[in-house]
This record gives C-alpha cells, structure tokens and sequence, in this order.
C-alpha cells in the first residue's frame, strides 16, 4: 500500500481534463452559492423576528391569528388512527407553520437579491447578450 496516496481526477471517456476541471469549479461554485444562500437565510429570519418585535408587534399578533386559522383547518386530518394523530399533532403545530411562513420569507428576500446583484455585477458581455445567470 502507497503511503502517500494522491487523489487523482481522471477525466470520462471523451472530455478533456480542462472540460473536468471546469466541471468540478462550477459544481463547487454552485454549492458555495446555495450554502451562502441557507445561511443567509437562518441569519435573516432572526433579523426579521427582532425587527418585527422592535416595530411591528400588532403585524406579529394579526400573523398569528392568521396561523391559528390555517391550523385549525389542518389540524385534524382525516384518516389517521390514533398513534398517528399523536405524532401529526406533535409535528404540526402554530410554531411549525409560523416558523415556515418566516424561513419562506426570508428565502424569497435572499433570491431577490441574488437576483439583482446577479444582474448588477455579472459578466458585461452576458448582460449585454442578456446571458447574465
């Protein structure tokens, strides 16, 4: 057995070791990017709570009304036995459905400033041929 193996990327059948190379930059790009995005996200959903807290105390209450009525529409489905009512009881609850509406929230603010700083610092000549990803 080597005692210094060395990890080696050999290129598929027909492409280049630069189409590879390419190839793996992109993937790893593409998961920097959506990391970025989920941890941006957690950290937004905390400012929106403190923000909401600090400003707008009467739009958490009406936000919360508004939960209690979509749980009491979903509360009780219909073809359940016991144990699993139990369990869908346990798991959906007011907290559950508020803390999806927040994350929904602040996921939609993070991808609509992807998209503009997307389209504000993207290659010029992908704006201007309207290629810009």
């Amino acid at each position: 057995m080597d005692p210094n193996p060395t990890l080696v990327f050999y290129a598929p059948k027909g492409h280049s070791e630069e189409g590879w190379t390419m190839f793996l930059l992109s993937l790893g790009g593409s998961l920097f990017r959506s990391s970025t995005k989920l941890a941006l996200s957690f950290v937004l959903v905390i400012v929106l709570l403190i923000l909401a807290f600090a400003f707008a105390p009467s739009w958490l209450r009406s936000l919360q009304d508004w939960i209690e009525v979509i749980y009491d529409h979903i509360r009780t489905p219909p073809i359940l036995d016991d144990q699993e009512m139990i369990l869908y009881r346990t798991m959906v609850n007011e907290k559950t459905i508020f803390g999806i509406l927040m994350t929904l929230l602040a996921r939609a603010i993070i991808e609509v400033f992807a998209y503009i700083f997307g389209k504000a610092f993207g290659k010029e000549d992908d704006v201007k041929s309207g290629k810009a990803k």
